[in-house]
């Protein structure tokens, strides 16, 4: 039912006073909010514009949901007072680690989908790029699946900015998942050299470490 509910206002155009009411309510405190949220954004790239679908995704935090829900468990009573319920904590304990791969995957399987469907759109692809290593990245089971992509952003010469703004998230998968990425030093010392490090509104390569 509440997939359902959730898929018919993705499709609606008028429903962005709903979903910041969601937001505020269940997305930023419950997984399985997250997890149902997710599946259905999942089932309508079909009918819903990319840029929407990236809308709603971006502003989704797996660990952060996960971390406020330990905390509001936590309040309502230490474990240790369980006593003789401590196996009955280590289950519900079990399936909360469970709840939140599963969240994870179905947040790794929307955005694959987005980048596999991005085309030629820039504009789209630079605020994709600004957002990975802040929200993406960290939620991601396996950081790796978005090599592919950030290597072709690195090497695209047609567009500066893409190139600067792939930088960052491909270092955060050298120095923390061991990605080989021979040409990564070559193009960062590239676009370092005086006549390429600032774009005209300001930006530096420099800054976004």
């Amino acid at each position: 039912m509440l997939k359902t509910l959730l898929k018919t206002q993705l499709e609606s155009k008028t429903s962005k006073a709903f979903f910041s009411k969601f937001q505020t309510k269940f997305l930023t405190r419950h997984l399985k909010f997250n997890l149902l949220f997710l599946k259905s954004l999942g089932d309508s790239f079909e009918s819903v514009k990319l840029s929407k679908v990236f809308e709603h995704v971006q502003s989704i935090d797996v660990a952060q949901v996960s971390m406020m829900q330990d905390v509001e468990e936590s309040s309502q009573g230490d474990h240790s007072d369980y006593g003789d319920e401590d196996e009955e904590v280590k289950a519900d304990d079990s399936g909360k680690a469970d709840l939140t791969q599963a969240t994870k995957r179905a947040f790794e399987g929307v955005w694959i989908q987005i980048l596999s469907k991005l085309g030629t759109n820039k504009a789209l692809t630079k605020r994709i790029l600004i957002t990975l290593p802040k929200t993406v990245l960290p939620n991601f089971s396996n950081p790796l699946l978005l090599a592919d992509f950030l290597t072709g952003c690195l090497e695209d010469k047609s567009d500066l900015e893409m190139q600067v703004y792939a930088l960052k998230s491909l270092f955060l998968l050298l120095q923390e998942h061991n990605f080989d990425c021979p040409k990564y030093y070559e193009k960062l010392y590239d676009l370092l050299l005086p006549q390429r490090t600032s774009f005209a509104h300001g930006f530096t390569v420099v800054s976004i470490f």
